[in-house]
């Protein structure tokens, strides 16, 4: 019985080429205004035949790769990233090789977010076909969508200290196979992406969590509720956490249909509750170690910071006052505010 041969496939690969293009609205939301591009380029292909020659002719070069994409995009106008990445699919797909992988990075696309947007697309050889001359991919959506490195503060953690000050955290969210068309809004994708950077900075910024787990819960929770998406992957990382350790973070991966009925569908947003000051928290939590644990004080979940109405509460209590007018007395209110 013969044997059928499986070539061996290797990889040629682009790392990081940069380029200019306009790709719609920049950070500030100017529009024709030229941005950096850097494309990574993964194609897989059988190189036995060239690895045993030694013949540039027995393979596909990397150099003519480079000139193509060059000539193709440099200094051209798109209507966004995922415009550019079409058009660059639209050859690549016929390179020599089984499969490629394409990936664009604006990394100046998004303010607040050091990683930049980025756009990943892979294309099968079995999607490739010509009409009439004409090369086509058939439309396989298995494009996904990075933002990468947003840096945000908040306050996060179990131990005393962490409850005290806002400490660095890193978040990164993939949302895979998302149909563009799906995620246009009037303004366009570019305005989609930004907005969405706005509610994850709104939702980590005004919470209080102990855990990362639960962080990162509540972005992908705010994300598919929001949005177009039925699947999304955020990462949030603590980069002081520990002393050795660079950071230390949680991944975790939830679709629209993981939060249907869950008890978190209907807690109300921390970002909704008012908040004390630092120096209030400081001065209410100083006050509560000094005061002896006795006649029923409620004090709040650990996992957000008290409420202007619970602070009050707190003090009401600890001071035997009969007081239920539930506010401030213009004095501390001056003082405090």
């Amino acid at each position: 019985m013969a044997t059928i041969y499986t070539p061996q496939l290797d990889t040629i690969y682009l790392r990081n080429l940069n380029i200019a293009a306009v790709i719609g609205p920049d950070a500030w939301g100017r529009k024709d205004k030229v941005q950096p591009v850097v494309l990574n380029i993964r194609l897989k292909i059988d190189t036995s035949t060239s690895s045993t020659s030694d013949d540039i002719n027995d393979t596909f070069s990397y150099g003519q790769m480079s000139k193509e994409i060059t000539s193709q995009l440099d200094g051209k106008t798109f209507n966004n990233l995922q415009h550019l990445i079409t058009v660059l699919t639209t050859f690549a797909a016929f390179w020599p090789g089984e499969d490629t992988k394409l990936q664009a990075l604006a990394p100046k696309a998004l303010l607040r977010v050091e990683g930049g947007l980025e756009v990943t697309h892979s294309i099968r050889k079995k999607d490739r076909y010509e009409e009439n001359g004409v090369p086509q991919v058939r439309h396989v959506d298995t494009r996904s969508y990075s933002i990468k490195g947003l840096k945000l503060a908040c306050i996060i953690g179990v131990n005393k200290h962490e409850r005290l000050v806002k400490q660095s955290v890193n978040v990164d969210l993939r949302l895979p196979a998302i149909d563009p068309r799906t995620f246009e809004a009037k303004e366009g994708p570019s305005e989609n992406w930004r907005t969405l950077v706005n509610r994850v900075c709104e939702v980590v910024e005004y919470s209080s969590f102990e855990t990362l787990e639960a962080l990162a819960a509540r972005i992908a929770k705010t994300a598919l509720d929001s949005f177009p998406v039925q699947e999304i992957t955020v990462a949030v990382e603590k980069p002081s956490a520990l002393s050795f350790v660079e950071g230390a973070g949680v991944e975790i991966t939830r679709r629209k249909e993981s939060y249907s009925g869950h008890p978190d569908s209907e807690r109300t947003s921390d970002a909704s509750r008012p908040r004390m000051t630092l120096d209030q928290y400081k001065r209410s939590k100083a006050k509560d170690e000094a005061t002896p644990r006795s006649g029923g004080t409620t004090y709040p979940p650990m996992h957000q910071a008290p409420t202007i109405e619970q602070y009050a509460d707190m003090k009401r209590k600890a001071n035997g006052s009969n007081d239920h007018t539930g506010g401030f007395s213009s004095r501390s209110s001056a003082t405090d505010h």
